[in-house]
């Protein structure tokens, strides 16, 4: 489940190595993983993090449901802001 810190650590460890071979992640992509990760270890450090986020965690599980996530949650052909503004794939 999403309240492991062991296994936050090790995906955390496969996605900076990731990072680090792919050169097509934009410097922005790269430190948004860079602040994402120091709150997640600073949260790690609170003892009371997943009783306060727990009704959260509830919610956000909702859309992860297998077939929900499949538009909730995608891993393939995902847009940065950078990308929808740089495209004009915007409305104001």
């Amino acid at each position: 489940m999403a309240v492991d810190q062991q296994v936050l650590r090790e995906q955390v460890t496969k996605a900076s190595r990731r990072l680090e071979q792919d050169r097509g992640i934009s410097t922005q992509r790269r430190l948004n993983f860079q602040m994402s990760v120091k709150n997640l270890y600073q949260s790690f450090e609170d003892r009371d993090r997943v009783p306060k986020i727990q009704g959260l965690l509830n919610e956000w599980m909702t859309f992860l449901d297998d077939e929900l996530s499949i538009i909730t949650g995608p891993y393939e052909d995902l847009l940065s802001l950078d990308e929808v503004i740089k495209q004009g794939s915007f409305c104001l």
